[in-house]
């Protein structure tokens, strides 16, 4: 994906507080894509209910089913996500209403230059920010 559109779709930070959440829209059935839209919230400020997901790299893609498409859908563009996140977002989202989360591969993007101590220095504030650690 082109950088500029990867700029449009994840509106940049700006500030040390702020960050990006997906909402997980609905789907009645599991195989259905996975549609998402980018909220930006800041965690000092904002109170906004949401949960928290990583996934740890030595777990990978263990758990996913290579038939699935590994694969998001945000503002009509469809872009890749490792195997194991495309499987969890299909676990955790609903049926009938959307699902507010921080996904640790989608919300923070290389672009942000948030990286090594500072990713992980971030990833303790969101996840002290969270409602619930997934």
């Amino acid at each position: 994906m082109a950088s500029s559109a990867v700029s449009q779709l994840f509106p940049p930070l700006g500030h040390p507080t702020v960050i990006r959440v997906i909402q997980i829209r609905p789907a009645p059935v599991r195989a259905s894509p996975v549609f998402i839209d980018i909220q930006i919230i800041d965690i000092e400020h904002d109170h906004v209910s949401f949960e928290a997901f990583s996934s740890p790299p030595e777990l990978l893609d263990a758990d996913a089913d290579a038939d699935e498409d590994a694969s998001v859908v945000l503002g009509g563009t469809r872009f890749p996500v490792r195997p194991s996140v495309g499987a969890a977002l299909r676990r955790l989202r609903h049926a009938t209403r959307s699902r507010t989360v921080f996904v640790d591969e989608i919300c923070i993007r290389e672009e942000d230059g948030i990286v090594g101590v500072n990713r992980s220095g971030l990833i303790v504030r969101v996840c002290f920010a969270a409602t619930r650690i997934l």
